[in-house]
């Protein structure tokens, strides 16, 4: 039922009234005209069923009056045979006679109220045409009697006024009771009558009130609906333009029905698309053969539109470029919050600003790209935002070459002139008071050679100290080959011929970055002074293996290893073991160290070949 007045409301809006050809403003004014006419109606109906329940009601107040008027004459009757038979019963001419006149008073005014009474009924009470008569009748023969019964009480004749009594005033009461006998039956048919009618009245009004309102509601609702809708429905197609315009569909048309101010303005906005359309046709062609990846962007920062160059590098289509979050995707993890939180600065301060992040291409690499962000304003308004995107990998990889190595020679600088102002001059200073006592040592004393000796290495000391402040000042330091530098350590030790050393190279050389060569000199230097002064070792052996994925460096004896309490924690003031383990983690390689008192000891340096090996020409990544 709701469905076809649904339908015909439908057809009804589109075929009838035709209010898209009418203007907002007068339509709203008919539509509120219609409504209040509608309600006054219902009003005037309501007024109408309530004035006749009022008719009724004040015609069954007269019936009641016109009772009311016979009852009181009867019982004034009553009242007035009463004193008068208990004055003849008495016998008492003087009071009597005193009382006839107060009896004569209250009958005149009595007559005159149920006379007013009787005159003045509502006009629709019709009372009985001989109602009236008859009551006059009685009331004016009451003061003839009163006046003879007085007559016959001053004559003494009580037997003649009792019989006047009986035989005149009597039968007055009976015609009385006969009379309210009368109107009774005529006032209680009256009374049903009414009764009937106000309860028809108000059956009518319970029935009235709620179709009436119900109706007037139903009136109100469709005509609301037909304005509403005849409104709505326009306002719903344009903004249906309005979104497909805001997600680039320029097809799109907004359908104009009517002459009324919305139809106007979709004829305008039509238009408006048309030339829009021609525009971003033009620019995107423009932007597409640009040789850089150029991004067009909403001014609250949503992604518009990418060139072509910057959809083949990425990957993503047009729809995806508008659909997800682009930022989230294609830019390195570790650079998506600073990008949010630069972009939600620039963009809120409508100035140009750039970025640096890292891009990922569709190839899985992330490579260094400057964001060049520029608004285009209109009318003090961000109308879109044009972002380039410049890679600049190549210039980052420099940079940050040129800063780690910056920070590699301020920490060997540093270190240089802590060796020179604390070991260095230590040494030399010891070896000066060595001179001078050597000096004083007779040369055939038995201590002189050993002091000699003592001289020579702290000489040979104080040299490679200085050999080594010029390699952590010089920033070209490079060796050649590590195998080579490391084999020459029992020489400069001084080392027993009886040890067994050997070195090992095996895999295919390939040339190292110079700190990380640098770093694996001096660890595997440590772990070849300590094999060779500490562990009591007969055989010590060094072996360098390349890999085309990793460098390992291994560092065997077969001494008496390691105290497991030294291994753990390192020995006091000592911070050989220390210095190792540090290095290794600063390059991004991993230290293992074994030993025990059988087998000896054994030191294991691994490190990746990203890091370890220089790159190729031909690496991207170079």
């Amino acid at each position: 039922m709701l469905a076809k007045f649904a339908e015909w409301a439908n057809r009804t809006g589109e075929k009838s009234f035709h209010l898209h050809r009418i203007n907002i403003g007068p339509r709203l004014a008919l539509c509120f005209l219609f409504i209040i006419l509608a309600m006054l109606v219902g009003n005037a109906v309501l007024l109408r069923q309530f004035h006749s329940a009022r008719v009724q009601a004040e015609s069954l107040s007269g019936v009641d009056q016109e009772l009311i008027a016979v009852l009181q004459a009867h019982i004034s009757l009553m009242s007035f045979y009463e004193r008068l038979d208990f004055l003849a019963r008495s016998e008492d001419t003087s009071r009597l006679v005193r009382e006839a006149e107060e009896l004569r008073n209250a009958l005149l005014e009595e007559s005159r109220r149920s006379r007013n009474a009787i005159r003045n009924l509502p006009p629709q009470v019709k009372p009985d045409p001989a109602l009236f008569p008859n009551l006059v009748a009685i009331q004016e023969a009451l003061p003839a009697q009163l006046d003879a019964i007085t007559v016959l009480a001053k004559l003494k004749d009580w037997e003649a006024v009792r019989l006047r009594l009986v035989n005149q005033v009597r039968p007055l009461e009976s015609r009385s009771s006969e009379l309210v006998a009368s109107i009774d039956r005529e006032v209680g048919k009256e009374q049903a009558k009414v009764g009937s009618n106000i309860e028809r009245a108000q059956r009518q009004i319970l029935l009235i009130v709620p179709a009436t309102g119900l109706l007037t509601l139903l009136f109100a609702s469709f005509l609301g609906w037909a304005i509403t809708r005849s409104i709505t429905q326009p306002l719903g197609r344009l903004m249906a333009g309005t979104t497909a315009l805001a997600v680039g569909d320029f097809n799109h048309r907004v359908p104009t029905v009517g002459n009324d101010e919305i139809a106007r303005l979709g004829s305008i906005f039509n238009g408006m698309i048309v030339r829009r359309k021609r525009a971003e046709e033009e620019l995107q062609q423009l932007v597409d053969l640009v040789p850089q990846l150029i991004l067009v962007l909403e001014p609250d920062g949503k992604w518009l539109h990418a060139n072509r160059i910057a959809r083949e590098y990425t990957g993503l289509t047009p729809d995806e470029y508008r659909s997800v979050d682009v930022v989230g995707k294609v830019i390195h993890p570790d650079d998506v919050e600073n990008m949010r939180v630069v972009c939600e600065r620039g963009l809120s301060a409508a100035d140009p600003f750039e970025i640096d992040a890292r891009l990922l291409g569709k190839d899985g690499v992330h490579r260094w790209f400057l964001f060049r962000y520029n608004p285009l304003v209109e009318e003090g308004c961000v109308r879109r935002w044009y972002a380039t995107a410049t890679e600049i990998e190549s210039r980052k990889q420099e940079e940050d070459r040129v800063r780690k190595e910056n920070v590699r020679l301020e920490e060997r600088t540093r270190i240089a002139q802590e060796l020179h102002d604390t070991l260095l001059q230590t040494f030399l200073s010891a070896s000066m008071q060595l001179s001078v006592v050597l000096d004083g040592v007779p040369p055939d004393a038995r201590l002189k050679p050993r002091l000699d000796r003592i001289l020579q290495i702290m000489n040979q000391g104080i040299e490679e100290g200085r050999n080594t402040i010029e390699r952590l000042r010089a920033s070209d330091f490079r060796t050649l080959d590590l195998a080579v530098a490391l084999s020459t350590v029992q020489q400069e030790l001084a080392i027993q011929p009886d040890i067994d050393f050997r070195v090992i190279v095996g895999g295919r050389q390939q040339p190292l970055r110079l700190p990380i060569q640098h770093e694996i000199y001096r660890i595997g230097r440590e772990a070849l002074v300590n094999a060779f002064r500490h562990s009591s070792a007969k055989h010590v052996e060094f072996e360098l293996e390349y890999a085309d994925t990793h460098l390992c460096m291994r560092v065997r004896d077969n001494g008496c290893g390691i105290d497991p309490q030294v291994l753990h924690s390192g020995r006091e003031r000592h911070w050989g073991l220390a210095g190792m383990r540090e290095r290794a983690t600063r390059i991004g390689g991993l230290l293992k160290i074994s030993s025990s008192a059988i087998s000896g000891t054994e030191i294991q340096l691994f490190i990746p070949g990203s890091i370890a090996f220089q790159a190729s020409p031909l690496d991207p990544n170079s």
